[in-house]
């Protein structure tokens, strides 16, 4: 099993944030209200990274993605 800590970057109006997946894979932005584009960084050679587009986030909400599962490079 190999563990990936990706870096992940919420992306709105050219400016962007980051934060890390912990050891069970999961991560917490604390971002204003708008949409985002969210990008993952595998910081692994062997899988592709990933993009999620129009990620919608609301004021006082909490938004929950589904599972995210890296590619592997052909």
């Amino acid at each position: 099993q190999n563990q990936l800590r990706p870096a992940i970057f919420a992306i709105a109006n050219g400016d962007s944030t980051s934060t890390h997946a912990n050891s069970s894979g999961t991560y917490l932005f604390r971002l204003p209200e708008g949409t985002y584009t969210l990008y993952f960084d595998p910081k692994n050679q062997n899988f592709l990274p990933d993009t999620l587009q129009n990620v919608e986030v609301e004021a006082g909400e909490t938004l929950a993605l589904d599972r995210l599962t890296f590619r592997p490079r052909p």
